[in-house]
């Protein structure tokens, strides 16, 4: 497998337990995501979306756990709307951060 590229969120370290996760999580193959042969490609919307979710999910993990929402219910919730925007064919650019 070639080194990963055009990595902006994910460290090269990371990139493999973060893909399984998305995978799991999501139920998504890999070229549901990325252009086959390019996986540095952004070419497909539904990467740049995770690229963008990824970024706003660590943004609202760094603040600490006592000025934040700890529910499994809104963690849960929160999941389930990714999972389907990602699935959504119709998958806005601007999503993540005007849903919210």
């Amino acid at each position: 497998m070639p080194a990963p590229s055009n990595l902006k969120v994910i460290k090269p370290e990371e990139i493999r337990a973060v893909m399984e996760s998305f995978a799991m999580g999501t139920g998504l193959k890999c070229l549901d995501c990325h252009v086959e042969g390019d996986f540095g490609s952004d070419e497909k919307n539904k990467k740049v979306v995770a690229r963008k979710m990824l970024t706003m999910v660590r943004g609202i993990t760094s603040i600490p756990s006592t000025a934040r929402t700890r529910s499994p219910t809104i963690r849960a919730t929160a999941a389930n709307r990714i999972r389907n925007r990602l699935l959504s064919s119709a998958a806005d650019p601007t999503w993540p951060y005007r849903a919210f």
